[in-house]
């Protein structure tokens, strides 16, 4: 949430849509990157219940000035983001209680990577993944916001 709320405040920044994929939601779901790239989703909002296992997320930036910016983020990439992070195999680390919304913040933040950043946000991401990974544990304020311990926060 945090990521979306100062990526909209980048004057590059559009609109920007992430979600995840079940895999109820497979042959509805296609994407291509290079040239002619783009992603395809009909989320399924007719199963109720068990959608299936979490397969994938992505999350899409359309820019000011024209043209998207995606990014898909699968299984492989989410294991090695999830190992990466500190104490992900706590039972109350949100891998573990949330894992919808790490895969979709994975998915964010990777794409933002991809797209023209304020400093405010390029500074945000890196402090919060230092915090997330265990090698920095600290608090830095941006503006009306801040990053502490790797939450992005309203001050008051």
């Amino acid at each position: 949430k945090g990521y979306l709320e100062l990526a909209y405040r980048t004057p590059a920044v559009k609109a920007i849509n992430a979600k995840a994929v079940y895999e109820s939601e497979l042959s509805h779901f296609d994407f291509q990157y290079g040239s002619n790239a783009y992603i395809r989703h009909r989320p399924d909002f007719t199963s109720i219940g068990d959608k299936g296992a979490l397969v994938a997320a992505y999350c899409v930036v359309t820019l000011s000035g024209g043209g998207e910016v995606f990014h898909v983020v699968g299984g492989d990439e989410i294991g090695r983001a999830r190992e990466a992070s500190k104490g992900s195999a706590h039972p109350k680390n949100p891998w573990n209680t949330d894992p919808e919304s790490m895969w979709v913040k994975t998915a964010v933040r990777r794409t933002l990577k991809l797209c023209p950043l304020s400093n405010e946000l390029a500074t945000a991401i890196t402090k919060d993944e230092q915090a997330e990974y265990g090698e920095q544990d600290n608090t830095e304020v941006f503006g009306d916001s801040e990053i502490i311990n790797g939450e992005f926060t309203e001050s008051e």
